[in-house]
């Protein structure tokens, strides 16, 4: 007498949906926020060099200034959101505007 075995149970386990399908809202916000990270880095550069423009102060306040952005940038950054690349910018515009003004009414030349 010959017995079919039974076939062997399905023992598969499901993937969480997060992991089964591949998504742009995982990679997207960390790609603009390192993005963002690196362009805030840059813009520090000008801040650094202007010692060569403006007077101590300004440039204390200008260095307080590019930290107090890079901090909405690290919170905007774990709120995920994509306005992370609006920080670099005012960083840009603030830096343009503070060393035109210098020059224009306080008189800072290189």
């Amino acid at each position: 007498m010959t017995h079919d075995p039974d076939p062997p149970p399905d023992v598969r386990v499901p993937l969480p949906a997060s992991l089964a399908q591949p998504s742009w809202r995982r990679w997207v916000p960390a790609l603009v926020t390192a993005v963002a990270i690196g362009m805030h880095l840059v813009m520090g550069v000008p801040y650094a060099a202007s010692g060569l423009l403006a007077p101590g102060w300004a440039v204390a306040l200008l260095a307080v200034w590019w930290l107090v952005l890079g901090g909405v940038l690290l919170l905007l950054a774990a709120r995920r959101s994509l306005f992370v690349l609006v920080v670099p910018l005012v960083a840009l515009l603030t830096w343009v505007a503070v060393v035109s003004a210098g020059d224009a009414w306080l008189g800072w030349t290189a």
